[in-house]
């Protein structure tokens, strides 16, 4: 207790151990009568051992006490050995165990008083204090075994210290939290995702074989027009060329990139001499009339 509180696992532990040696002296009509945190050995594996039960032929020549003179570490007294009154039995040291398990967790006692009989008063008249309030972290399981091993009625406490014993490791199963249940702040920062991702462009898809069957047609008559067309129409070579669309009314190409019918200039030379050919055979034709 020196070392500060314990966990519900290291308390389980050390239950467990002593748990069935206070059930073999409990079997033997053997009852401690003063157990506390300096009956409990450790050894250099941390096992528990139960020491000191010299208090037993002591308190069976005089179970009674007189004004301060108290056979007994009052601080784990259970209510009935604090009244002095009936015979006591196993559940007593089981009480005793309670106070231990409460200080082995918080580092503190359950009851605190000026004066020994301050203190074995407190055993009797005060309720089961709230080691929650102590120990916020813990669950409320705790909590329930705590009160169900110190109750001032012996017939509400544990049968067994081994029962005890069983709870408490029950408890401490459950008191490690999963990951996936743990609170925000429980588990490790992880890398926030942010809220947009530039993703690269898509490639073109690649044309299906059909599209590809498709547009072999169209391929083949253009190149079949840009070959047949004139040859002021195409580019010399080294002279910049433009982006056209070929159709089959249209090879040329107008300023601007537009596409339209080619411009050819008016013969109007050839008009003239057919025009004045036609007025010589209308005057030709007016004299022979």
């Amino acid at each position: 207790m020196e070392l500060g509180s314990l966990t519900v696992e290291e308390a389980a532990k050390i239950l467990e151990r002593i748990g069935g040696a206070l059930d073999e002296a409990h079997a033997e009509g053997i009852i401690h009568r003063d157990l506390k945190p300096g009956n409990i050995l450790l050894d250099k594996n941390s096992a528990a051992y139960l020491a000191d039960f010299g208090i037993v032929k002591l308190t069976e020549a005089s179970a009674a006490f007189t004004g301060s003179a108290i056979n007994v570490t009052t601080a784990y007294m259970s209510p009935e050995q604090a009244r002095g009154k009936g015979e006591l039995d196993g559940r007593s040291d089981i009480y005793a165990l309670g106070t231990i398990l409460y200080e082995m967790l918080t580092g503190e006692l359950p009851y605190e008083a000026d004066t020994p009989m301050g203190q074995v008063m407190m055993h009797i008249i005060e309720p089961v204090p709230r080691i929650l309030e102590v120990k916020p972290d813990l669950q409320q399981s705790v909590g329930d075994v705590i009160s169900k091993s110190m109750a001032k009625d012996p017939e509400e406490r544990y049968p067994t210290a081994s029962a005890l014993a069983t709870a408490l490791r029950n408890v401490a199963k459950t008191s490690v939290i999963p990951e996936t249940m743990q609170l925000p702040e429980q588990r490790e920062a992880e890398p926030a995702i942010p809220e947009t991702v530039a993703l690269p462009p898509e490639p073109d898809p690649e044309p299906s074989a059909e599209e590809q069957a498709a547009e072999a047609p169209a391929t083949e008559h253009l190149k079949e027009s840009v070959s047949a067309a004139p040859a002021k129409s195409r580019p010399a070579e080294g002279q910049e060329t433009l982006s056209v669309t070929v159709c089959d009314w249209c090879r040329a190409v107008r300023p601007g990139g537009r596409v339209g019918v080619p411009s050819r200039k008016t013969p109007w030379g050839w008009i003239a001499v057919v025009a004045g050919a036609l007025g010589i055979v209308a005057v030709i034709a007016n004299v022979i009339a």
